[in-house]
């Protein structure tokens, strides 16, 4: 991906992957080897695919995130729902580690899953190092008659917990041509925050289609 990145002007940056549990010294060497390449802006691990619900908590995982933090490179939180609730303890134990949530942690959206949900995320936002990410919803609605009012309350959620300088639209395509198209997916954000807003004004709009997203993976 980096190789991508490196011959088109339109991949601004790369999240890329490290392997968080291997001795610090590893890790860090291989995020140098990594950061010598301009375009890589943050790493992610599937963390939604580890069956140990406190992965994140692991010693040799806090380890490897200790070097993120040191190296000052943010990281990319990959969950579902039952994972949230340990992020408190994890920002705790990271406090100057920027981090992020994708695709608001996957709730349940189309069987209308609020708690504990809801709670959780209002927790996770209580670190103000820590984003989140108006992504992945369409593909948690109903494949089939999801409708862009299906997005309302969970939004509503996010842009309440966090603020809207620390949220960030991200498209999850290709997965989101599961229910929908690009244009599909950006319209029904866009409809989402106009409600929640009532009106989305261009402040608004530029901080989380664009500004927010450049400051917090440092884009040029």
């Amino acid at each position: 991906m980096l190789d991508v990145a490196n011959t088109r002007d339109s991949v601004a940056g790369v999240v890329g992957w490290v392997d968080l549990t291997q001795l610090p010294e590893l890790v860090a060497r291989r995020l140098e080897g990594l950061r010598e390449r301009p375009k890589l802006c943050a790493i992610r691990h599937l963390v939604e695919c580890e069956a140990d619900d406190d992965w994140l908590l692991r010693a040799d995982v806090l380890e490897g995130l200790g070097v993120l933090e040191r190296m000052d490179v943010p990281y990319d939180l990959l969950l579902r729902p039952r994972y949230p609730a340990r992020v408190p303890r994890l920002s705790e134990k990271l406090l100057k580690l920027d981090m992020a949530i994708d695709h608001i942690a996957k709730p349940n959206i189309k069987s209308g899953v609020l708690d504990p949900w809801r709670a959780d995320i209002k927790a996770a936002a209580a670190n103000p190092r820590m984003m989140c990410k108006l992504s992945g919803m369409i593909t948690k609605a109903d494949h089939e008659s999801w409708k862009p009012d299906d997005l309302v309350f969970y939004v509503g959620t996010v842009v309440e917990a966090f603020g809207i300088d620390r949220v960030m639209f991200g498209s999850d395509w290709p997965v989101s041509t599961l229910a929908g198209s690009y244009e599909q997916a950006h319209s029904a954000l866009r409809h989402a925050l106009s409600t929640v807003q009532g009106g989305l004004d261009l402040t608004v709009e530029q901080s989380v289609f664009h500004d927010n997203a450049r400051r917090f993976y440092g884009l040029g």
